[in-house]
């Protein structure tokens, strides 16, 4: 198994900056990401298409919020089994996370492309074709 870092033992301040710097490093990362591709696609293509953007965004954010929600329920259930020591039961929780998964994110996959219009058609989005397009890049690109 690889390297594993007990957080139960140590001390606290060290711990938690180990444990959040890549998280926090990511998250810069992310912004400045959205920062450039705000920038090249508000200069390159058009206030139109930023718009769109803002308007696809939410939805996007929306459902990604929601399947990190689901799978951080998992993570419960797999510290609790490593945490215990119990790797068999681990394996099969680690397995039926998995499967879990993958039937949700088909499931949510499934409604999102059902319901994209309605939503786009709620928010009135007089650019709801390039939304649109643009939500079928973010989810199948």
């Amino acid at each position: 198994m690889a390297r594993v870092t007990d957080m139960t033992h140590g001390r606290p301040i060290r711990l938690i900056l180990l444990f959040s710097l890549p998280l926090m490093l990511g998250s810069v990362f992310q912004q400045l990401y959205t920062i450039v591709d705000t920038i090249i696609i508000g200069r390159g293509v058009g206030m139109q298409a930023l718009a769109s953007i803002g308007a696809a965004d939410w939805i996007n954010w929306l459902v990604l919020w929601g399947l990190q929600g689901f799978t951080q329920g998992f993570a419960i259930l797999a510290a609790q089994e490593f945490g215990a020591g119990a790797y068999d039961r681990l394996r099969r929780v680690l397995a039926m996370i998995v499967k879990l998964s993958c039937w949700f994110g088909i499931a949510v996959t499934i409604i999102s492309l059902l319901l994209v219009r309605p939503l786009l058609a709620i928010i009135a989005a007089s650019f709801a074709n390039i939304a649109l397009d643009l939500l079928f890049v973010m989810g199948f690109g």
